[in-house]
């Protein structure tokens, strides 16, 4: 709330526009104490509320910092943070890399820039993005440093394409020391860690404090040892979120196997593991369904497409519907060879009583035709409020459009995504969709059907969605269909739908005519959308 109306007052007055009611809310906004404004610009973390007028810069200057710097040109940035090194709470450092200037950072350069501040005692926020800009092993030496920074409790670092080997991990890991740490953030993609190159930071274990943990590790050439070294996290007393990212490995079949040990973790709530591109097998999703075990958990992402799970790999993954808190499940299955046993096995969510979110990936497997039946069955699901389905280049047909229709009798949905390009839909199969106008409190729907063979009576069925009492943002995707010229007129009916705020409609390669494009017109016209897109792209729209 507080960003947003900022950075509303912040333009309004750059843009010059006088408005009464805006400037009322800024002169009511300033009365408030200093000390409620100092913990609004801690809560933004950012510069933008110092700059509103001569109170706010007298009060909050220097508080929150943000420098995009230049490798060979960083003096004046060090003398501001010098300037400021009593009241600095957060500053965010973006050293700017080009093709021709990466790389160019010294050693130097950096010490003096990670001694400022250490010796900023007030600091308490760090983001440090040194993408490219450094290549020495060095430089994790000097980042180590940063433990001396006594009130630091939020760090990220991004060090991609830094040329940072194992040793260098050791030296970060000496991070465990800084006394108030709770959230720590750490970028190495596409560095030289090789075999064995992330058992160090294994010893983040004995960091009493930390709370949130983020280690993206892809590109990194690690092995199925170094995945076993990190389940050691699981003993970080206070350990609340997990994210990993190991994409693009050499993890293995059983490279994950270890990965089993997580629900020893005494406190976990939110688990992100990517596991994208490492040929792993099913032992992998035997593995995660252990997590079931975990009582405090309550969001799982769990990416593990383009892998070799094979038919059946996703079914032991249908037990983590019984994990007790779980709110939010995002299973990312693409291109894994899984089957409509694989579908049938994740109906099993909806029989969770707490889930509220959830987002399934089966894009690119074999389901084949009726391999979406299995999720109407999440028609009962009792609190599901947001649901992201994506069912692409699956050679799916006219009953499974029917098996998605029937999601309309969930009673708690408001948020629906279905993603169903590339699949073998005729010219008379979308007509199923048209049951979709019966929803009752659904106001978020995008549905994308790119790449079919769907013909005009798509058009028409969709124009059903006027009737649907609570639509507030629809994004419809026809592309490259085969409507023909007026096949795209009855949409415009959508202007009559009461509630309706946002529309997208995607219709471009359909040999679409002039009367099309004359119908939809009318769209733009409308004042109760706040915003309207018509793509008509690759259509034959010459009067």
């Amino acid at each position: 709330f507080f960003r947003s109306f900022i950075m509303d007052t912040f333009m309004e007055r750059h843009n010059k526009k006088r408005r009464t009611e805006p400037m009322v809310q800024l002169c009511s906004f300033l009365r408030l104490a200093n000390d409620v404004l100092e913990c609004i610009s801690d809560i933004l973390q950012s510069p933008l509320l110092s700059h509103v007028c001569s109170k706010t810069w007298s009060l909050l200057a220097g508080r929150h910092q943000v420098y995009n710097i230049r490798a060979l040109d960083c003096a004046s940035a060090f003398c501001c943070l010098k300037r400021w090194n009593t009241v600095l709470r957060s500053c965010t450092i973006r050293c700017e890399s080009t093709t021709f200037t990466r790389h160019d950072m010294e050693v130097a350069t950096l010490s003096t820039l990670v001694e400022i501040l250490t010796t900023t005692v007030t600091l308490q926020v760090l983001e440090l993005d040194l993408t490219r800009s450094i290549k020495l092993s060095e430089c994790a030496n000097i980042l180590g440093r940063l433990k001396g920074c006594v009130a630091l409790h939020t760090l990220r670092l991004n060090l991609c394409e830094c040329n940072i080997e194992a040793d260098g991990v050791k030296a970060l890991v000496e991070l465990r020391f800084c006394p108030m740490l709770t959230n720590l953030s750490i970028d190495l993609s596409d560095n030289e860690l090789g075999p064995g190159g992330a058992h160090d930071f294994a010893e983040l274990e004995q960091c009493s404090k930390l709370r949130f943990l983020s280690l993206c590790l892809s590109h990194t050439k690690l092995w199925a040892t170094d995945v076993e070294a990190l389940t050691a996290l699981r003993k970080c007393p206070s350990l609340e979120h997990l994210h990993l990212d190991l994409r693009f490995n050499h993890l293995g079949r059983d490279g994950a196997r270890s990965l089993e040990l997580l629900h020893e973790c005494p406190r976990l709530q939110t688990l992100d593991l990517d596991l994208r591109f490492n040929k792993l097998g099913p032992t992998t999703t035997h593995a995660l369904s252990s997590l079931k075990k975990c009582s405090y958990l309550h969001a799982i992402k769990l990416r593990l497409g383009d892998n070799n799970l094979g038919v059946g790999g996703a079914q032991p993954l249908a037990t983590l519907a019984g994990c007790p808190s779980l709110r939010l499940l995002n299973l990312g299955l693409a291109a894994n060879k899984l089957g409509v046993c694989d579908a049938q096995a994740l109906s099993t969510f909806k029989t969770c009583p707490y889930l509220r979110k959830l987002h399934i990936d089966l894009s690119d497997n074999k389901l084949k035709m009726g391999g979406a039946l299995a999720f109407a069955e999440f028609k009962v699901c009792p609190v599901l409020d947001e649901f992201h389905i994506d069912l692409s280049y699956n050679k799916l047909g006219a009953v499974d459009a029917r098996a998605m229709g029937a999601l309309r009798h969930c009673q708690s949905l408001k948020k629906l995504y279905i993603d169903l390009r590339f699949n073998q839909f005729g010219k008379e199969d979308a007509r199923e969709l048209e049951v979709f106008k019966e929803f009752q409190l659904l106001n978020t729907l995008h549905l994308d059907l790119r790449f079919n063979k769907l013909g005009a009576t798509t058009a028409l069925a969709l124009a059903t969605l006027k009737k649907c009492p609570s639509i507030v943002t629809l994004r419809l995707n026809l592309s490259d269909n085969d409507l023909r010229e007026g096949g795209a007129r009855p949409l415009a009916e959508l202007i009559e739908c009461p509630s309706l705020r946002i529309l997208e409609l995607g219709l471009s390669d359909n040999k679409l005519g002039a009367c099309d494009s004359q119908a939809l017109e009318a769209l733009k016209g409308c004042r109760s959308l706040h915003r309207v897109i018509v793509n008509l792209k690759y259509n034959n729209l010459d009067v």
